[in-house]
């Protein structure tokens, strides 16, 4: 049953206000793009957190739906209503609940029919050899492979570095559906397009922090990103982060489009993974150049509704608004310049206005605990996270599960 809140107080910029349906694992950060930008949002996900309230008009937890995750957020997103819609992760794997909820609606984003080519490990490893670029070698079967850690076992069906493992001789034989991957060893990093008929442009490039210790993550679970303006990269690993936006548009994806891959230290950009949907590090890149991610996510395909259903919900009005959003972060709050220094600067990490780059560390009890970097800083009243406050999480488990306040900070490192 979807619940409904008052109005966010955001910046207009539409005199109605159109309405979005978003629906995913987490929304939070997309319903928050989307608000700034003047839209009324429709949630629903598997936590519906407070932030995620402040930022929607009407919110579901799935969890509470008949079926769950993922195919209770078909009938989440038909109590919501009419409205275009977009995913959010890790609904790619999941592309028949995509076509049921786009029987009804408009879908804002990569069509259904278009997910396979990059999902598929296979499909994925020809496009980005087609276009000359790197892909580690992957294998369906694990016989006959060094159980050394040279490769990992990878879920097919995977989202946030969950369920990866080197494969070694103590490694069980994984019982979902897996791919053993080639390690390559490098750095890890994540590029942000957005894609149309007409090209793919690149938003940004940030350097993932994956398996963090103080985060309680388990071994390249997702935990976090550091922004890195486009200026500050290699000219060689820019232009391969670029060639695989244009071989990512001629395969029929649209709109906010993430990429994780590893370069190496000979500077190859190994493409291990694409994400057709907007991702986390794109909060990053809205917050240090303002631009709005979930406008860009609708600019090839404008919002069109289609047949919704009646909004079924009990009105909880609460005093909150979006002047200063809050977000599931947790850690420092940082920016690489060009030069090397990393510092914020801005009004608060969370004003896209001050166009701060921020380091959004995810999950993690001890947000600035063992294991971070020693930091000169001064914290003007900065909340390192409070108790767990998404619903149905019990705390000491990794990555997005927690929420925190921040007021003004200031960094440096």
């Amino acid at each position: 049953m979807a619940t409904s809140h008052c109005s966010p107080s955001v910046r207009p910029m539409h005199d109605a206000p159109t309405p979005l349906v978003v629906i995913g694992g987490s929304a939070r950060a997309f319903a928050v793009s989307a608000a700034r930008a003047g839209r009324r949002v429709y949630a629903a996900d598997l936590f519906d957190d407070l932030d995620l309230r402040a930022a929607a008009t009407a919110t579901a937890c799935v969890r509470d739906l008949a079926g769950g995750y993922p195919s209770g957020l078909v009938a989440a997103a038909r109590s919501f209503p009419a409205a275009a819609f977009c995913f959010l992760g890790a609904l790619e794997n999941h592309p028949d609940v995509i076509r049921a909820i786009a029987r009804d609606r408009t879908l804002l984003g990569s069509p259904p029919a278009s997910l396979a080519g990059v999902r598929d490990p296979w499909s994925l490893q020809r496009l980005v050899r087609h276009a000359e670029l790197a892909s580690p070698e992957c294998h369906a079967d694990p016989r006959g492979l060094p159980r050394d850690g040279s490769f990992l076992a990878k879920p097919v069906a995977g989202a946030g570095g969950r369920g990866i493992v080197p494969w070694q001789p103590t490694t069980p034989t994984p019982p979902h559906a897996t791919v053993w991957q080639r390690r390559i060893v490098g750095t890890a990093w994540s590029a942000s397009y957005i894609v149309s008929a007409a090209g793919s442009r690149l938003l940004g490039a940030s350097r993932q922090l994956l398996g963090l210790p103080w985060c309680h993550a388990r071994s390249f679970a997702y935990c976090g990103s550091i922004d890195e303006p486009l200026a500050g990269l290699p000219a060689a690993v820019r232009r391969q982060f670029t060639d695989l936006g244009a071989a990512l548009a001629g395969c029929g994806l649209r709109g906010a489009v993430g990429a994780d891959a590893v370069v190496d230290a000979a500077g190859v950009v190994w493409v291990v993974e694409v994400n057709p949907r907007p991702c986390a590090s794109m909060e990053l890149i809205e917050r240090a150049t303002g631009e709005s991610i979930a406008d860009a996510h609708g600019i090839d395909r404008p919002a069109t509704v289609g047949q919704g259903g009646a909004l079924r919900s009990t009105c909880h009005r609460r005093r909150r608004g979006l002047a200063r959003p809050r977000g599931s972060l947790a850690g420092a709050v940082v920016r690489r310049e060009p030069s090397g220094d990393r510092r914020h600067s801005g009004s608060r990490p969370h004003d896209p206005g001050g166009r701060a780059g921020v380091h959004a560390v995810r999950g993690g009890r001890h947000g600035g605990g063992g294991g971070r970097p020693a930091a000169r800083a001064h914290h003007g009243g900065v909340g390192f996270p409070q108790p767990a406050r998404r619903r149905g999480m019990a705390a000491g488990r990794d990555s997005k599960q927690y929420s925190m306040r921040y007021a003004s900070s200031v960094v440096s490192w």
